[in-house]
């Protein structure tokens, strides 16, 4: 990335269900979509400028973000990741 994501207020777009919540960030990489393989699916995308901020494959049972959702830089909307992490589990 030229810039980078860094600091709170990103907004993270969930491709899944269509919310769209704020987010603390800070890297300066991201994934390109044309080479993912087939069983990775994106999961977030940076409402700014569409580039992934997670991805999951249920195949693999794996799921990653690219922005903080333990950090609260607005409302704690993100902490549905880790509610949803919990219910996989079992």
């Amino acid at each position: 990335m030229k810039y980078g994501h860094h600091g709170a207020n990103h907004p993270v777009k969930n491709l899944d269900n269509g919310r769209t919540f704020v987010t603390a960030q800070n890297h300066g990489f991201m994934s390109d979509k044309q080479t993912l393989p087939k069983n990775i699916h994106i999961w977030f995308e940076n409402a700014n400028d569409g580039s992934i901020e997670g991805v999951y494959s249920n195949e693999l049972k794996i799921r990653c973000v690219q922005f903080h959702p333990e950090a609260c830089p607005g409302p704690e909307e993100a902490e549905q990741i880790f509610d949803d992490f919990i219910k996989e589990l079992n």
